[in-house]
C-alpha cells in the first residue's frame, strides 16, 4: 500500500490522514518506508499556485475526488 501524503504545493493532504485497528488476537506485523521530501524544494520545482490540487508527483492514475474529506487539521482543531 503507497499513497502520497502532500499537495503539489507542499501542503498537506487531509486525505493521507489514517490510523490502525487494534490487534485482538494474534500478532501484526507491519513495515514503513518513509521518502522525505525536504530539502528538494529547490532541486524538484514546481508551481506553488494555492488553488492547484494536484496531488506532489501523482496518484497513479486514480481519480480525484470532487471535493475534500471532512477532516480538520490539529492546527484547525485546537
Amino acid at each position: 500500500l503507497f499513497w502520497y501524503n502532500l499537495m503539489r504545493s507542499g501542503a498537506v493532504d487531509m486525505r493521507s490522514y489514517h490510523a490502525a485497528c487494534p490487534v485482538l488476537t494474534g500478532t501484526k506485523w507491519t513495515a514503513n518506508k518513509w521518502f522525505h521530501e525536504s530539502g528538494q524544494e529547490w532541486r524538484r520545482p514546481c508551481g506553488l499556485n494555492q488553488l492547484d490540487q494536484e496531488r506532489y508527483v501523482g496518484d497513479l492514475g486514480a481519480p480525484e475526488p470532487k471535493r475534500h474529506l471532512n477532516i480538520r487539521s490539529e492546527k484547525a482543531r485546537k
